[in-house]
């Protein structure tokens, strides 16, 4: 599976297999995570993979009853250092770049639970000082947990909003491009190109032939006034 297919294909689960998933495979899912961006290269963020059934049931019921989390035989909850980045980058750093880092892990980690088979959801919303204290992280904090496992229903396909109205160019709000690249039509974009090749051959030749008559006049002046009178 490429980049772009498992980006394509990533859905989110809430119903799982009652099949647990390996150990090697929730810390190659974690590996990835670590290998997004962070501000300043700090890498700080930090993970917990969490398989005990108890403990899920208990983040479930701090994830604003979330109970469909239990069925999940695995989490991963991702967390930030906000104390580190705000030594670096002030306030921004602990409010703003923490989280950042955080958010780019746990979408590295929900593509590689992707290839390698997995199914997952990004949950983000809990109470917040419940489950910091439930998993002791001190001065860090808890930014996001992803439910890992192997999917027991098949989430239908996703509508994507159409990209005239997602994307701009430049400015915020302004959608004006060339639509025969938008619309993927590059046939038009090709003709246009082979034409002004041919208009840039064109010109060349014709001052090619241009340069080349002034060069035999030149020679030919150079032959009378030289050769002839000799």
């Amino acid at each position: 599976m490429n980049t772009f297919q498992a980006i394509e294909s990533r859905r989110s689960v809430r119903q799982y297999q009652n099949r647990p998933v390996e150990l090697d495979d929730l810390l190659m899912i974690a590996e990835m995570g670590m290998h997004g961006p962070t501000s300043g290269d700090l890498q700080d963020t930090r993970f917990i993979i969490v398989r005990e059934k108890e403990a899920i049931e208990k983040v479930a019921e701090m994830c604003l009853e979330q109970l469909w989390m239990t069925s999940a035989p695995s989490l991963l909850v991702v967390c930030s250092q906000p104390s580190v980045q705000a030594e670096w980058y002030g306030e921004r750093g602990r409010h703003v770049f923490s989280a950042q880092n955080a958010a780019a892990a746990m979408e590295n980690a929900l593509l590689a639970a992707t290839d390698l088979g997995l199914a997952t959801c990004w949950v983000g919303g809990f109470d917040q000082e419940k489950i910091d204290d439930f998993f002791g992280v001190g001065d860090a904090r808890v930014e996001g947990i992803i439910t890992v496992g192997y999917a027991a229903e098949t989430p239908e396909k996703k509508e994507m909003h159409d990209h005239l109205t997602t994307i701009y160019f430049e400015n915020y709000g302004n959608d004006k491009i060339d639509m025969d690249l938008l619309n993927k039509d590059y046939s038009k974009k090709i003709e246009k190109k082979l034409k002004e090749t041919q208009k840039k051959a064109a010109t060349f030749q014709e001052q090619a032939k241009k340069y080349l008559d002034q060069a035999k006049v030149k020679a030919k002046e150079v032959h009378k006034k030289y050769v002839l009178k000799k």
